[in-house]
């Protein structure tokens, strides 16, 4: 987890997405999930890679605030999202 570590204090986002094709997973209910959590991984729920590089490209040309960034993948948008 050093590396995501490494790009959070950089302050590069890293997103936690899944290959499940549909529903999504709970990232944080596994080992490996938890620890990107925890190493500042922001974990994408059901959105899938499409939606997440639109939307993260979106967030970033609003703002570079770590936090923000956090928020406003999780939050949303034309319902790209049903849960986290």
């Amino acid at each position: 987890m050093a590396g995501v570590e490494k790009l959070v204090r950089q302050g590069i986002p890293v997103i936690i997405t899944t290959q499940c094709l549909e529903e999504g997973q709970n990232m944080e209910l596994y080992e490996v999930g938890k620890r990107v959590a925890d190493a500042g991984g922001i974990t994408a729920g059901d959105m899938n890679t499409e939606a997440i590089v639109a939307k993260l490209m979106w967030v970033l040309a609003q703002t570079s605030d770590p936090a923000v960034v956090k928020k406003m993948i999780q939050t949303p948008i034309a319902h790209d999202l049903d849960y986290i």
